[in-house]
């Protein structure tokens, strides 16, 4: 069945309609059955490290991680980074079944397995919905079965297959070095010279989605060309939508608290701070909440294999480039640092508190409440302070004098904003 987007500005084109399976129960206990056993076959590496997407364990918001990482040790180290994020269009439609049936083959899948896989998926037929009416059924000769526990593995094995035909020569790539022994705070340790391992990073995968990353313009063109000829060989198109994600913590902060006044229905009128607009909601601030969120992926990351791209490039840096000399500009682990303190976590004994994940959620909860009665108690303080000031103007003479007009100043910075309108 093919129902098209509920956009109506949208229904006239071919992209806004998503094709969904409707399987029978039986249908569904074959394709768990069939996708344990290819579980189990996976389990010795015929998928990338860089595929985080549709696997135990795992998620995309490693890759995320993963991409801001070495974006900020690219910039940290003075290296040009080229990122590229590909789209494929229809990626699960569109997947040349022939070349999925040999491509299980190769992997070592019985001709058992793959016959009933093929069994599975023939006399697939379709129908479009429009305003409720539908469509005479059409044959299906492409793609694997939405809305099927089978399908993101089965993808998975294609986009595998693909990277390697795309890449299987020699392709440049990010070098890094990196040491999981703990101690992350300490840049020194990635100088030794046996303790020390090397690696590469040339993609990432987000599920269907793809970057690819390379050190210059060149290199990108060149693993460009290479991916899309791939994409071309397994019957895959490249989409040219591309996507930025953007933060900005003030901002955040400020939208936060709108939303809380909107649902609270507070009016600007009522002169509520925003202290016990929180308190009202019984919630921490959006600052507290995503301090808490990353050091607790933090200790996540600490539990990882030391084989994964995540903690790889958490503990390690760029093979080549060197940081700048005098102040460094923040990053992750900056933040981390100052977060830790602020829970009141020993930074020496973090990682070893990380390993044990009940104990390490507990330890950054209790953090997390008192760093919240800090920050509510600092602003009641400073909001105090500020209204008792307006209330009571002190009465000694100014301290600072403009020698244009004679105007009296408390302040430096009150002056120099005033001399402005001189010039």
């Amino acid at each position: 069945m093919l129902q098209s987007s509920t956009d109506t500005r949208e229904k006239a084109t071919s992209d806004s309609h998503t094709g969904i399976s409707l399987l029978a129960m039986a249908g569904k206990i074959l394709a768990c059955s069939l996708l344990n056993r290819l579980l189990k076959h996976l389990e010795q590496g015929h998928l990338p490290k860089g595929q985080c997407g549709f696997r135990a364990g795992r998620g995309t918001i490693d890759i995320v991680f993963s991409a801001r990482q070495l974006q900020e040790k690219s910039m940290e180290q003075h290296q040009d980074l080229h990122m590229a994020f590909v789209d494929l269009t229809k990626a699960f439609d569109t997947v040349s079944r022939a070349e999925l049936w040999n491509i299980i083959s190769k992997f070592g899948c019985p001709d058992r397995f793959v016959k009933i896989v093929t069994q599975f998926h023939d006399g697939m037929m379709a129908r479009v919905l429009d305003d409720g009416n539908a469509s005479n059924l059409f044959p299906v000769t492409n793609g694997v079965k939405q809305d099927c526990v089978l399908a993101p593995m089965l993808f998975s094995l294609t986009f595998s297959a693909m990277l390697i035909d795309a890449f299987s020569e020699a392709s440049p790539d990010i070098p890094i070095r990196y040491r999981c022994d703990g101690k992350l705070f300490n840049p020194r340790r990635l100088k030794a010279v046996t303790k020390v391992e090397d690696t590469v990073i040339r993609d990432l995968l987000f599920a269907d989605d793809y970057t690819l990353n390379a050190s210059t313009e060149q290199e990108m063109h060149l693993e460009m060309y290479r991916f899309s000829t791939a994409c071309e060989n397994f019957g895959l198109t490249i989409s040219t939508k591309k996507t930025e994600v953007m933060r900005h913590e003030k901002k955040l902060h400020q939208f936060h608290l709108r939303c809380l006044r909107c649902i609270l229905k507070i009016r600007w009128q009522d002169k509520i701070p925003d202290t016990e607009v929180l308190e009202r909601a019984q919630l921490p601030s959006i600052i507290t909440t995503m301090r808490k969120a990353q050091t607790r992926w933090a200790g996540h990351d600490v539990r990882m294999s030391d084989s994964s791209i995540p903690k790889q490039l958490l503990y390690g840096e760029l093979s080549q480039g060197a940081r700048k000399v005098g102040g460094q500009r923040k990053c992750f682990k900056d933040s981390l640092k100052a977060y830790l303190e602020d829970f009141n976590i020993d930074i020496t004994t973090w990682e070893n508190a990380a390993s044990d994940r009940p104990a390490w959620r507990s330890m950054i909860h209790k953090g997390t409440l008192d760093s919240e009665d800090q920050r509510s108690n600092g602003a009641k303080d400073k909001r105090w302070a500020r209204k008792t000031l307006a209330e009571n103007p002190t009465n000694s003479p100014p301290t600072l004098w403009c020698q244009t007009c004679g105007r009296g100043f408390y302040s430096r910075i009150g002056l120099i904003s005033h001399l402005r309108t001189h010039r």
